[in-house]
C-alpha cells in the first residue's frame, strides 16, 4: 500500500486547491476528488504549475460545473531578467520564485518568497506571470470548446442569504476558538460543539423549523472551510 503524501506533496495539493475551490459555481456542494500524478518528469522543468494547470484541465472537460479555467506559471528572476518557468537549475540561482495561479481576469493566489528585491519588482513579476496565464486559460477555454463535456447544474442548490447570516452569527466566535486548538481530537470535539450549538439554535424544539438540516450543515461546512484556509 501507497503510504501518506509528504510534505511537498501536501504543499502542491495545498496550491492546487486554493486557486481552484472558488471557481466551483455558487451551490455546488458535491464532493469532488481530484488525483495529480507525475508520470513522467524530464528532471529539467518543475512539475508544480503544471499540476495546477492539468487539475484545472480535467475539471474544464468535465462535467463539473468549474466558473472559468484557472493557469498557473512560476516567476523567477535571473541577471536582471524575469523568466517564466525556469528550469530547476535556474530556480537554483534565481532572486525570486514565485508561484502565481489565476483566470484570465485576475490573479486568484501568490505563493514564494524573494531575495531583497522592491516592491515595484514584485509587482512587474506578478504581470509578467499573468500575461503567461492569460495564454494557457484561453487555450483550456478553446480545449473545453472541443473536447469539454457539457456541465451538469442540475444539482447546484441555491442557499437563503438569510441561512448564512444566522449560522456565520453563531458559529464564527465558535468557531475561530475551536479552530485555535493544537490537539486534532479536542479539536474535532469542539467542532462537534459548534455544529451542536448551531442546530440547537436553528432547530428549536417544539417549532417549525425554517431551514432544512442538510443546507444548516453545507453552510457550516464552507464557514469552516474559508476560516481554516486564512
Amino acid at each position: 500500500r501507497e503510504g501518506r503524501p509528504s510534505e511537498r506533496e501536501i504543499l502542491i495539493s495545498r496550491l492546487i486547491d486554493r486557486p481552484l475551490r472558488p471557481m466551483f459555481e455558487e451551490g455546488y456542494y458535491n464532493e469532488v476528488q481530484v488525483l495529480t500524478y507525475v508520470w513522467s518528469y524530464d528532471g529539467v522543468h518543475s512539475p508544480d504549475p503544471l499540476a495546477i494547470c492539468s487539475a484545472s484541465a480535467a475539471l474544464v472537460i468535465s462535467e463539473i460545473p468549474l466558473v472559468k479555467p484557472v493557469g498557473a506559471v512560476r516567476v523567477g528572476y535571473l541577471d536582471g531578467q524575469f523568466v517564466v518557468n525556469p528550469t530547476v537549475e535556474q530556480q537554483k540561482r534565481s532572486k525570486l520564485d514565485l508561484m502565481l495561479a489565476g483566470t484570465e481576469d485576475a490573479v486568484l493566489m501568490i505563493e514564494g518568497f524573494c531575495d531583497f528585491l522592491t516592491e515595484n519588482q514584485v509587482l512587474e513579476a506578478i504581470a509578467i506571470g499573468h500575461e503567461s496565464i492569460k495564454i494557457i486559460c484561453q487555450a483550456l477555454s478553446q480545449w473545453q470548446t472541443k473536447l469539454g463535456k457539457p456541465k451538469n447544474r442540475e444539482k447546484l442548490h441555491q442557499i437563503p442569504k438569510e441561512l448564512y447570516q444566522e449560522v456565520e452569527a453563531i458559529a464564527n466566535p465558535l468557531l475561530e476558538k475551536a479552530l485555535r486548538i493544537g490537539l486534532k481530537q479536542q479539536r474535532e470535539e469542539e467542532l462537534g460543539n459548534v455544529n451542536k450549538a448551531v442546530n440547537e439554535a436553528l432547530f428549536p424544539s417544539g417549532s417549525e423549523p425554517k431551514y432544512t438540516l442538510q443546507d444548516v450543515n453545507y453552510v457550516l461546512k464552507d464557514i469552516q472551510s474559508k476560516m481554516m484556509r486564512r
